[in-house]
């Protein structure tokens, strides 16, 4: 089987093929999809196992402060390995000549936030994240508990690069004081009100209350967020190559995922620097209380494992038909998790 998608040109409006409801993206599109082949996919369920714990991690050198930081990026290192034990029902070692490698998944975007108060009061949020969709726009605001509107609007939309990540300074439109007790920065999945653009993807721990406002809280680290589950983003996978058969096999193990069905590819490039699909694979399927449960796809005519170092596993937030429309990334194209393999 031959999937292509088309390289972005312009925005365009989202499928509304999901019930939560699909809205248009505000797209500086740069080189987000370009050609995607899927050949012979097959997917399957295996045993029942529950769903392996992730972490929060974070990749490039200026979110490098966080807790969890390894060399490999974000998304983790990954493991060639023939000797230690694993309980998920996938060999331990390799099966006449089998290659198997094993990555965590974790959680998108992470980052960091720096807050600064200029003379004038205008409070001002440095983001250094990665993992949003490539070209996407995002609002900034603080919610307080208790509150239907935000407490604090940010005038400046984020926007994300070609690769998924966001370098940049928004600053409020007005003079920001003290805040209520239980604030959090967030960062919307869009750009407008009401779900799913309205809905947080990213947030902070709690701010300093109302003696100093969010500036005295210097850098803090930004958190993954999906708002239809009540539990914290988490997954890993196991990839297993069969020379003899030109067979890779994919097994995922996840919890935290809005539940019903969700578009999982393998991408060349990594999860701090996004590039094309290698493999499209069947959308996976989250249970009714989030988990992907030891779900297996078998993608044929593979000749070696995906490069170790250039290559990433992506699990996004909509399914197939909902991630892209007219050969634009929607809303709903938004990474979930992700592992460098």
């Amino acid at each position: 089987m031959r999937v292509e998608y088309a390289r972005p040109k312009t925005p365009a409006a989202p499928s509304s093929a999901q019930a939560r409801g699909v809205g248009a993206l505000p797209l500086a599109v740069v080189a987000v999809v370009g050609a995607v082949v899927g050949l012979g996919v097959n997917g399957s369920a295996g045993a029942a196992t529950g769903p392996a714990a992730g972490h929060d991690h974070p990749s490039r050198q200026n979110v490098s402060s966080l807790a969890g930081h390894h060399q490999a990026g974000a998304g983790g290192s990954t493991q060639d390995d023939t000797t230690q034990d694993d309980t998920s029902g996938v060999p331990t070692g390799p099966q006449q000549g089998q290659t198997i490698r094993r990555l965590a998944l974790y959680s998108m975007p992470q980052g960091l936030v720096t807050f600064s108060k200029g003379g004038s009061g205008m409070l001002t949020a440095r983001v250094s994240g990665l993992g949003f969709t490539p070209g996407s726009a995002h609002a900034a605001v603080i919610v307080a508990p208790g509150r239907a509107a935000p407490v604090v609007n940010f005038s400046t939309p984020l926007t994300a690069d070609g690769a998924g990540e966001i370098e940049q300074s928004t600053t409020t439109a007005v003079p920001a004081g003290g805040l209520p007790a239980g604030s959090r920065f967030e960062i919307l999945l869009g750009t407008t009100g009401g779900a799913p653009a309205g809905d947080p993807i990213a947030q902070t721990d709690r701010l300093p209350g109302r003696s100093s406002g969010a500036s005295g809280a210097g850098s803090m680290p930004l958190k993954a967020v999906e708002v239809n589950s009540d539990t914290r983003l988490r997954g890993n996978a196991t990839l297993v190559f069969d020379p003899a058969r030109h067979e890779l096999t994919v097994t995922v193990d996840a919890g935290g995922l809005s539940p019903g069905a969700h578009a999982f590819h393998i991408h060349t490039g990594s999860c701090a620097d996004q590039g094309d699909v290698q493999y499209a694979l069947a959308d996976l399927r989250a249970d009714s209380r989030g988990r992907v449960v030891h779900q297996t796809q078998t993608v044929e005519k593979v000749t070696s494992m995906p490069a170790s170092g250039s290559t990433y596993l992506n699990i996004h937030q909509g399914d197939m038909n909902s991630i892209l429309s007219g050969g634009q990334p929607t809303l709903l194209f938004r990474p979930l998790l992700c592992g460098n393999i």
